[in-house]
């Protein structure tokens, strides 16, 4: 009797320990479809396709869209001449995301109406020739829609019904509809949220875009904003690495650069960087600069995939009820 108890007791404990596991695993494949989204957003179509931050091999090229692929955000290059008029023309109505037309416009808003007449002159005159001429990027811009489907909803949601045995409909739900609109609303934040005033200025107190810390942490150390605006073809988009603050994409990039697929970064130099601070910035300290990097990446990672944490007991409620 008593070794049939412990037999029960260690299934018992088996069963719990392979719950816990399955659900670590799920929680960290939602978390890695929303980072891999991120990164196809603000370094491939933000820092390389638009910037010309840094140069890349064809390998690496075609992880990268790939990765804009999974972040359903348009083609590279709609994107690429939709953010270039946000920096040549910010602020105006040749603005695709014109902050002084209102909060929402900047927002979402200027994806519901018709472009601004001035706008889409603007726009039509942007060079993106340098994305034509790649003919990865090419590719994506004539099949964007049966990519998008594949990549950005079709396999984000077989993953977990391969792997964990979720239902299609709780996965279609949770790695494609909510993982979209997620990753979406946070994109979107830096076109609204870093450019309302709210934050510092630390580099140039004349532009509408800010230093927001929140901002940051949610999207993966994309949202630097001031500095970016200054100096828009920073591959690190920040005075410093992630060695010293939390910034994903840079860790990302840095990756790719020590095997050689990312070379030519272009990076600010400090004196120039000083010196601007000293004729522009708005003198606030950065509050990064005292943290401990280690603390940084831990919160910064715990706050961006804080929308996780949320979702998954709500999944568990709503099978529970499901089974009543």
């Amino acid at each position: 009797m008593a070794n049939n108890c412990n037999d029960l007791h260690i299934g018992y404990d088996l069963t719990i320990l392979q719950y816990i596991v399955m659900f670590v695993m799920y929680c960290i494949n939602i978390v890695f479809a929303g980072v891999m989204s991120n990164i196809g957003t603000l370094t491939a179509a933000h820092r390389y396709g638009t910037h010309k931050a840094f140069k890349a091999k064809w390998p690496l090229r075609v992880i990268l869209v790939v990765l804009q692929t999974l972040s359903g955000q348009k083609t590279l290059i709609e994107w690429a001449r939709d953010h270039h008029t946000h920096h040549k023309y910010e602020g105006t109505n040749a603005d695709a995301v014109n902050i002084n037309r209102g909060f929402f416009f900047a927002h979402m808003g200027w994806l519901m109406l018709k472009r601004h007449p001035e706008c889409e002159q603007k726009r039509s005159n942007v060079n993106v020739d340098y994305l034509w001429s790649d003919p990865i990027v090419r590719f994506q811009y004539n099949y964007y829609e049966p990519l998008v489907a594949v990549f950005c909803i079709i396999i984000p949601t077989l993953i977990p019904i391969y792997l964990f045995n979720e239902t299609i409909v709780n996965s279609f739900h949770l790695c494609f509809l909510i993982r979209y609109a997620y990753t979406l609303q946070l994109s979107f934040c830096g076109n609204s949220l870093a450019h309302i005033n709210y934050g510092s200025k630390p580099y140039d107190k004349s532009m509408t875009s800010v230093h927001n810390d929140h901002l940051i942490y949610a999207t993966l150390g994309g949202a630097y904003h001031n500095y970016h605006h200054v100096y828009p073809w920073d591959y690190s988009e920040s005075e410093f690495g992630w060695d010293v603050n939390f910034n994903v994409n840079t860790a990302f990039i840095d990756l790719f650069h020590a095997i050689g697929w990312a070379y030519d970064l272009k990076k600010a130099p400090k004196d120039m960087i000083e010196k601007r601070k000293e004729r522009t910035g708005g003198q606030q300290k950065l509050n990064f600069i005292q943290k401990n990097p280690i603390y940084d990446w831990i919160y910064g990672f715990f706050l961006s995939s804080i929308a996780v944490w949320i979702l998954l007991p709500t999944k568990a409620i709503y099978n529970a009820l499901n089974e009543v």
